[in-house]
This record gives structure tokens, C-alpha cells and sequence, in this order.
């Protein structure tokens, strides 16, 4: 793996943190509910790339950290954990590499979000921090709706420009 392309996901991932944490909370309507970077990372990881994905979702955790508006709810621990569960269940449970599984680890990954940020907000109304972290179930099936759009439109679209890019050189020599 050169050094190159983690720059470039890296760069990606702070890029797409920086519009979760700050342009995000100024869009009103659909465009609100688009937000990018977890189904990248969930593509990252059909297309193979464990440690692109992690590195894309640490470098927009950290973004999204220093730069919110309001309280992140941890989201370089949170992008990270979740980044770990959907590579695990991507290689033990849904094996094949398809448009379904996508979806598949979309929906795992959008309901580990929540219940980590639930979860958060439990802990934190223990000391009295008040903090509105988990969506609205309305507001929630919005975000779920445009994650499985935005990924099935990487996938579709992206399968054929990032597997060249990102392939091992024995494939793109193989394969174009």
C-alpha cells in the first residue's frame, strides 16, 4: 500500500468530516440527511480496503470532533468502532461482495451509529450533560434512505473508477 493513497483517503475523510461537523447543520430538507461518510467507509470495505476505510473514518471523526457545532458524541471512537464491527461482519457473515451485502452492512453501520450515540446520551444524563445526540426515528429513516441511495450509487459508480485506482497491480493489470 503506498503512501499515496492513504494521503488521498485521508484527505477524503477529513474532507467529508468537515461537511458532517460543519456544513451539515446548515442544510435543511434531504440534503440533511446525506451524510457521506459512513457509507464511503462501508464501500471502502466491499471494495477490500479495511485500512482505507479506518484511516477515512478516523481523519472524519477527528474532523467532525474539533470541528462541530455541537457535541459529536465521540466520533473518532465511534467511526472507528464501527469501522472495526462492519470489516468484521463484512469477512465472517455477509462473504460476498455485492450490492445487498452493501446494504446489508449500511444498515448494520447506521444502527451501530444510533446506539452508540443513544447510548452516549444515557451515559451523559447520568451526570445531568444534556446532550440530543440520537436522531428522531422520522428524522432517522431519512438518514437510512439517502445512506442506502448514496451507497448503492458508489457502488454502481464507483466499482469500476476505484477498483482500477484501488486494486493491487496483478488485478488492474488483469482486469483494465
Amino acid at each position: 500500500m503506498s503512501l499515496h493513497k492513504y494521503a488521498l483517503v485521508a484527505l477524503l475523510g477529513l474532507g467529508l468530516g468537515l461537511y458532517e461537523a460543519v456544513t451539515l447543520t446548515f442544510l435543511g430538507g434531504w440534503w440533511a440527511s446525506l451524510h457521506p461518510v459512513l457509507p464511503l467507509m462501508v464501500f471502502l470495505i466491499v471494495m477490500e480496503r479495511k485500512n482505507y476505510a479506518l484511516v477515512c473514518g478516523a481523519c472524519a471523526g477527528l474532523a467532525m470532533d474539533l470541528f462541530a457545532v455541537e457535541f459529536s458524541g465521540y466520533a473518532l471512537w465511534r467511526l472507528l468502532a464501527i469501522g472495526l464491527l462492519l470489516a468484521f461482519m463484512a469477512q465472517t457473515v455477509l462473504t460476498n461482495r455485492s450490492l445487498y451485502a452493501a446494504a446489508a452492512l449500511m444498515a448494520i453501520g447506521r444502527l451501530a451509529d444510533w446506539l452508540w450515540l443513544w447510548l452516549t446520551e444515557r451515559l451523559l444524563s447520568i451526570w445531568h450533560a444534556a446532550a440530543g445526540l440520537a436522531p428522531q426515528w422520522s428524522a432517522g429513516l431519512k438518514i437510512l434512505g439517502a445512506d442506502l441511495v448514496f451507497t448503492a450509487l458508489l457502488f454502481a459508480l464507483g466499482y469500476s473508477l476505484f477498483r482500477r485506482y484501488f486494486a493491487p497491480r496483478q488485478l488492474r493489470d488483469k482486469y483494465g
